[in-house]
């Protein structure tokens, strides 16, 4: 939990910050320049209008920007590259945004406590997107990621409590700390084949109901989905190989999943546990995993005394006639392990192009689920 209290922390002094921000209206000035060749006009109506060539000047979450806090919408001209730090924090009446393909990247708490903001046309290609960039835009229901960005970085989207779906895009290869921390509404995520780690706490407390990696994912931090309590269904990539501590701790509705054997470390609490007022931690009711003998799973599930089925892993094709069996019709397969699901083996083979049926002795066809 140490992991979440300095999250927590970081949180705290920011809102803190947040609340020395003078709460005016429109500020006495019309217009201005904000940056070398950067200019800003204000209409009587609240829409500010940035517009020049050039990087936007940053400022700090304390600082009050020239225009005030009363703008309604703002309307980023083509010819701008960057939107600076802290450029529309705590513009709490702002509800659009446009943002025009000039800009290449979005500074650190840009949007940040922007609670009234709905709707935000996003660049087609970003190279950067800052930390807190819409942290507590507790009104934003859906966004649309850029692709081009590497990363999405720490609290980026943090207590984005109305969001609904997010699309991670190819070229996102790490979702960082707390990057969706406490996005309650936040159902659906669709993660892409690029994405190689998701870190600490970065889906906890969110409502996501189902979890289908792409098949590059190698790592999951702590805490990462912990508190999901609408997730009942998650499957793992062959590609991953760690499963942090408390990952998906308190995610009560999930009652089984399959680990699979490419997993080399699970942390302590990571499945198969809940909270329970006055009695503390306890397994999920019901809870079972599906396993590989002699894996990682395996042991953790035996140590941590949670309910599970061993299978014997992924079968083989033999190697010495490889090619040939690969190109021959209905033989017989030879020397595949007993309690190997047919599944299992229906996959394998057509990964060498091979489409199978599986029979018992009897010549009985089995079905995807059974087991041989």
């Amino acid at each position: 939990m140490k992991t979440f209290l300095k999250s927590i922390s970081v949180l705290s002094v920011i809102c803190m910050l947040v609340s020395v921000v003078s709460v005016g209206a429109f500020a006495t000035e019309t217009s201005g320049t904000y940056g070398e060749g950067v200019e800003w006009s204000l209409s009587s109506l609240g829409t500010l209008t940035i517009s020049g060539n050039g990087a936007m000047a940053d400022k700090t979450y304390s600082d009050e920007a020239p225009w005030g806090t009363g703008i309604k919408e703002v309307i980023i001209r083509s010819g701008i590259t960057s939107i600076g730090n802290c450029a529309f924090s705590n513009q709490n009446v702002l509800w659009r945004v446009i943002i025009p393909d000039s800009v290449k990247s979005v500074g650190t708490g840009a949007f940040y406590n922007c609670s009234n903001l709905q709707d935000v046309t996003m660049p087609s290609q970003l190279d950067s997107l800052g930390e807190f960039a819409f942290c507590l835009c507790t009104s934003l229901k859906k966004i649309s990621v850029p692709d081009g960005i590497k990363e999405i970085k720490n609290y980026s989207f943090s207590k984005c409590a109305a969001l609904t779906s997010i699309v991670i895009p190819d070229s996102v290869t790490v979702i960082r700390t707390s990057a969706f921390f406490k996005c309650e509404d936040l159902r659906t995520v669709k993660f892409s084949d690029s994405l190689e780690a998701i870190e600490n706490n970065a889906f906890w407390g969110c409502g996501i109901e189902s979890l289908y990696f792409g098949n590059n994912l190698k790592s999951i931090g702590e805490l990462a989905f912990t508190e999901c309590y609408s997730l009942y269904c998650v499957e793992f990539p062959e590609s991953l190989k760690a499963i942090g501590q408390s990952a998906f701790y308190d995610c009560y509705l999930l009652e089984s999943v399959s680990v699979p054997e490419s997993v080399e470390t699970i942390g302590s609490h990571a499945l198969g546990y809940r909270f329970v007022t006055a009695q503390g931690s306890r397994h999920v009711e019901g809870f079972s995993m599906e396993v590989v003998k002699g894996s990682a799973a395996h042991t953790y599930a035996m140590e941590n005394n949670l309910p599970n089925v061993v299978v014997e892993g992924k079968p083989k094709l033999p190697e010495a006639e490889s090619k040939e069996f690969m190109n021959s019709q209905n033989n017989t397969m030879p020397n595949v392990v007993e309690n190997t699901k047919a599944s299992a083996l229906i996959s394998n083979l057509a990964e060498y192009g091979i489409e199978a049926t599986v029979f018992d002795k009897e010549e009985n066809e089995l079905s995807f689920d059974s087991y041989i």
